[in-house]
């Protein structure tokens, strides 16, 4: 009879092992990381909240996972975390948003060709910005990611000459960078991050000849400045081809290539975000 109950005890616990799961998500975060989460075990992502909201899933490399985007404003502190998973057990875990610092405050002279640091260009600049973002604001994300594979650097060497995060002083306006700036000689090829749909690809006063690549589920990857665009609209574009050419065009202050990540509307720092793929990625500080 002891036998048996231990023999029973045994299945009941390899059963239970058999669909057990560990929540994966960091503890802490900066404002303006991107988050990612998945499970390890036998049970995968069903249903995934942060904060109040719904988080979209999909499937990479055979396991369920969620991004979460943690908005460069985001107020400090602690959030939760709660997943449904397909064996039934719902899991919560406590995120820790961290202050990122005070910004560094940079200024940045507007180009002649702009109309240089007048008023009229400060109004005209802020308003291009606007318009800009209130058309990214409208794009239509598909209901699935378009990618198999890993995001890529855009470019084939990454040095950074302006990070994420810092103040741009702009006469009587300051703005906040969300988005690396890499360096990159006019002519460079820019290559897409992942597979994608080409939401945009026009020039703004502001952002200059800008492209912006939706990968599904509200991630897009956007490249500014460029000095030539290869794509178009509609068009479906593979990993690794070149979309255009680096450049100066728009507000800069030199030639270079700013990239920006959002996730589900928020733009995040691309650089954690890439090494979120590839953990080794190197990139170079020229500040």
């Amino acid at each position: 009879m002891r036998k048996t109950l231990l023999i029973a005890a045994a299945v009941l616990l390899s059963s239970r092992a058999a669909f057990a799961a560990t929540l994966l998500a960091p503890e802490e975060v900066f404002q303006g990381s991107p988050v990612r989460v998945t499970t390890e075990g036998a049970a995968f992502l069903k249903d995934v909240m942060f904060d109040g909201a719904r988080v979209p899933i999909f499937t990479y490399n055979g396991r369920t996972r969620a991004f979460i985007g943690i908005d460069l404003k985001k107020t400090p502190g602690k959030y939760t975390l709660t997943a449904k998973l397909t064996n039934g057990a719902t899991v919560s875990k406590t995120i820790t948003v961290i202050a990122r610092g005070t910004p560094t405050v940079a200024s940045v002279d507007i180009p002649e060709a702009l109309g240089g640091n007048t008023t009229s260009s400060q109004n005209n600049l802020l308003a291009s910005i606007s318009a800009a973002d209130a058309d990214i604001k409208k794009i239509k994300t598909g209901a699935a990611v378009t990618w198999t594979q890993k995001f890529i650097p855009p470019l084939a060497a990454l040095a950074t000459t302006n990070p994420y995060g810092y103040s741009v002083s702009t006469g009587a306006y300051t703005l906040p960078h969300k988005g690396v700036d890499l360096e990159a000689a006019v002519g460079t090829p820019v290559v897409a991050m992942n597979r994608g749909v080409v939401k945009i690809a026009r020039e703004y006063r502001s952002y200059g000849k800008m492209v912006v690549l939706d990968h599904g589920l509200r991630v897009q990857t956007l490249y500014l400045h460029l000095s030539k665009m290869n794509v178009k609209v509609g068009d479906t574009i593979a990993r690794g081809k070149i979309i255009g050419l680096s450049g100066e065009s728009g507000y800069v202050s030199g030639p270079h290539l700013h990239l920006s990540v959002r996730i589900g509307g928020t733009s995040i720092d691309p650089v954690p975000f890439l090494k979120l793929f590839t953990p080794s990625l190197s990139v170079k500080e020229i500040l």
